[in-house]
């Protein structure tokens, strides 16, 4: 299949065999003004085709360029797409935690919104939500610059160490959980170690876990952010103030 579905559909296709579900997609957005439209054409696509309920939040965590307006615009395609708003960049870890509130779906499913997967893998993910609580994407071939790569493996080191977490790709943006995971917890991350820290809290509540292989495409709009080290200090920054106070 090729990545995606760049127009928008209306065939509901509901002779799929694949199981419907109550789905919130949450979308966290930095600058994203070249890939947003068909990222969320995709899900639009995708949840037309296999959930029973659907909503599609859109957190624009602070965007400089075009994101928010192009947003707006999209508003008009579905009464179940909205849109959050932070007036500055806040960090990838507070635009989840504010599209996770928002959520009304029984499950939540999060994918970057940079247009590097495809949406429709999640197929792939159906069939094992009855059976986990928590389903992680494992990218099998990463489409990242050396630099976040070697950025990437040093992190999955230092969570192996300190917080004990083995997972082959603890900041894959390709995610979908039980929205009961989420009560009662108060998370204290709000930049690139909320992942991680949700996880660790999803361990130590015998959360069930799987990681499934997903596929990664290069970015074509934009730029990451996630290499820079303003970045890297907050998520390092975090982690050892998460591990100073855990319960």
């Amino acid at each position: 299949m090729e990545q995606g579905e760049q127009t928008l559909t209306n065939d509901p296709d509901s002779s799929s065999a694949a199981k419907k579900v109550s789905l919130s997609f949450v979308l966290p957005l930095y600058n994203e003004e070249g890939n947003v439209a068909p990222c969320v054409f995709s899900c639009l696509n995708f949840a037309r085709k296999f959930c029973s309920f659907y909503d599609i939040i859109m957190v624009d965590d602070g965007s400089s360029d075009k994101t928010h307006r192009i947003c707006q615009d999209l508003l008009e395609l579905d009464p179940r797409l909205r849109l959050i708003h932070h007036p500055r960049n806040l960090g990838v870890g507070a635009a989840l935690r504010s599209g996770f509130q928002a959520a009304r779906g029984e499950y939540i499913f999060c994918m970057d919104g940079d247009n590097q997967f495809d949406v429709f893998e999640l197929k792939e993910f159906l069939p094992y939500l009855d059976e986990y609580d928590f389903l992680l994407g494992w990218r099998v071939k990463r489409a990242d610059a050396a630099p976040r790569k070697l950025n990437a493996w040093l992190y999955k080191i230092a969570l192996r160490t300190f917080l004990g977490l083995r997972f082959k790709d603890i900041d894959c943006g390709f995610k979908v959980f039980s929205r009961k995971m989420l009560k009662g917890q108060a998370f204290r991350s709000r930049g690139a170690f909320f992942i991680a820290e949700f996880l660790h809290r999803m361990k130590k509540t015998g959360a069930r876990i799987k990681e499934i292989p997903v596929s990664h495409y290069p970015r074509v709009y934009g730029s990451q952010t996630g290499a820079r080290p303003k970045v890297i200090f907050k998520a390092v920054t975090e982690m050892f103030a998460y591990l100073a106070k855990r319960e």
